[in-house]
């Protein structure tokens, strides 16, 4: 009759030899734990399956990993729970799990359950980048020269790039009236038109860098302008008023002086 074999054993869950209990090469098992130990003389380690922990290198799995009771979902990951390790759902930030399914020419979106998607609304196809809907700009705004612009300035398209530029000022146009003390200042309009309806004098309420342009309609009357005017034109001396035509004048302000230039009386 066959002889049976028995090596040290426990049935006690996670009860484990040590060293007084068995020797170098020795076999020791717990059968409630399914776990083989063994000994090198100084310290008792597990062998075979089931074992509490194992050091490998590298690791080639051809099956499935089962962790936390499961073997997880497409797209989930092995995460820490910090008592074990768990099939997760990523929260939105860390690796790219996936790719979804974009068109040509559309730009990937991190949807925030690690997965870049592409969106149709953002299409780039090498050269243009198009946005189907409204962009939200918080810093700057740079046109095809790489520039911001400067205050006022807005964007506009010379017909091969898009450039910041001034805005075309449209020059408010102003009816003076009165004949005594009339104010010659650019706050009340670029273009200022003057029906005379007797000899009148002007006074300078002109800064430096402002311009006029004065229309005076035909007429009879005589105009008398600040003393700080110097004409440039017309010989150096102001222009008889034309009663037959408008008689367009030009001042602008340099320094405390207003240089003034006669555009035109009809002749």
């Amino acid at each position: 009759m066959a002889s049976t074999i028995k090596i040290k054993r426990s049935s006690t869950p996670g009860n484990a030899p040590n060293n007084s209990n068995i020797e170098a090469g020795e076999l020791a098992i717990n059968t409630a734990d399914r776990i083989m130990y063994s000994s090198d003389g100084s310290l008792v380690f597990e062998i075979g399956a089931n074992l509490t922990s194992q050091s490998v290198g590298d690791l080639t799995i051809t099956g499935t990993i089962t962790a936390g009771g499961g073997v997880g979902s497409a797209g989930q990951v092995l995460t820490s729970n910090g008592t074990g390790v768990e099939w997760t759902t990523s929260s939105g930030s860390g690796d790219v799990l996936k790719v979804g399914t974009p068109v040509d020419n559309q730009v990937g979106v991190w949807t925030g359950d690690g997965t870049i998607e592409g969106d149709a609304n953002l299409t780039w196809d090498g050269s243009i980048f198009d946005v189907n809907g409204s962009v939200a700009i918080s810093t700057g705004l740079y046109d095809s020269a790489n520039t911001l612009g400067t205050d006022g300035q807005v964007l506009t398209s010379n017909g091969t790039a898009i450039i910041w530029e001034d805005i075309p000022v449209a020059e408010t146009v102003y009816t003076l009236s009165g004949s005594a003390n009339v104010s010659l200042s650019e706050t009340n309009g670029g273009i200022q038109v003057h029906t005379l309806t007797d000899d009148t004098d002007y006074f300078d309420a002109m800064t430096e860098g402002e311009s006029i342009t004065l229309r005076i309609p035909a007429t009879s009357f005589t105009i008398t302008l600040p003393g700080n005017v110097v004409w440039i034109n017309n010989g150096g001396v102001q222009p008889t008023l034309s009663a037959s035509a408008n008689t367009m004048i030009g001042l602008q302000k340099e320094g405390s002086n207003i240089n003034a230039v006669l555009i035109g009386d009809g002749t």
